[in-house]
């Protein structure tokens, strides 16, 4: 019997923001925003947040792509797109965070929908059936002027 799942190409814009001190992280696909530390830890909490959003709408039965970001945020993401250093796929991260200013990546993101309910007393709302297709179809990179 073949699984039945939802699955979404989705972007992520990483940013430095020396206002915060941190790393900011969006998903405009489904207009999702966090923070980290570091480059990885704001990717790692994007990722998170994501998979909570998806499954929380699926869950109660709503489109999560209904929640996509507004045209000012994807005219953005594709002007820095543009002007932004194409690197492959298959090491999307720096070893080094002060290399860059921002990430800007695409990946897979699969939810099987029999999974969908939160898994009580878990810490994590989703499974470990929940991911990101690796690698990513997509990295590439901003470098401080």
């Amino acid at each position: 019997m073949k699984s039945v799942r939802y699955q979404a190409n989705v972007w992520f814009l990483i940013e430095r923001d020396e206002d915060v001190g941190e790393w900011v992280a969006t998903c405009p696909d489904f207009y999702v925003v966090t923070q980290g530390r570091s480059l990885k830890h704001a990717f790692e909490m994007i990722q998170e947040a994501v998979f909570e959003t998806v499954r929380d709408d699926l869950a109660d039965d709503r489109d999560p792509m209904d929640r996509r970001a507004p045209k000012k945020i994807w005219d953005d993401l594709w002007s820095r797109l543009r002007h932004a250093e194409k690197r492959p796929p298959n090491e999307p991260f720096p070893k080094n965070d002060d290399e860059i200013d921002a990430v800007l990546l695409q990946a897979t993101l699969t939810i099987p929908l029999d999974a969908k309910k939160r898994v009580k007393g878990s810490r994590s709302r989703h499974s470990s059936t929940d991911s990101f297709q690796l690698p990513l179809a997509l990295a590439v990179y901003e470098h401080q002027a």
